[in-house]
């Protein structure tokens, strides 16, 4: 059940609560048998799950998330976390729905709306997921 990591999707619970817990699957542990999901990484024991199912990338919307942790680095929602990895020429990832547009690249200058990458390409921020890398880990 690995596939499901990473991916979008809806947790129904076997204790008779309706509402499904909604986010990114983060992790599926077998020793612990739990699932977390994302982004407040909620823990579920297998136990208490009846369903998982996929949700379509709209169904969670990029502006209502807040700048969280991502497995490469932060996801950039403020405006001061753009102009820092201009500065400091930061190294990009840049996501559209659930396909990379941009592995490693860096930002030139952004606006309100848009930002403009090293190559020339203009790129909507509503549309795009935008993870600034981090350094954390590397030696």
């Amino acid at each position: 059940m690995r596939h499901w990591i990473g991916r979008k999707v809806a947790v129904y619970r076997a204790t008779g609560i309706r509402e499904p817990l909604k986010g990114t699957l983060m992790e599926w542990d077998e020793e612990t048998e739990c699932v977390r999901i994302g982004p407040k990484r909620i823990k579920v024991s297998f136990d208490n799950i009846a369903m998982i199912r996929p949700l379509p990338d709209e169904s969670l919307p990029l502006k209502k998330a807040r700048s969280e942790v991502h497995k490469i680095g932060y996801v950039m929602k403020k405006a001061v976390q753009f102009e820092n990895a201009i500065y400091f020429k930061s190294q990009i990832m840049i996501w559209r729905r659930a396909k990379i547009v941009a592995l490693c690249t860096t930002i030139v200058r952004h606006d309100e709306d848009q930002v403009e990458l090293e190559d020339g390409r203009l790129l909507r921020k509503d549309k795009h997921m935008f993870v600034v890398r981090s350094r954390r880990g590397i030696r």
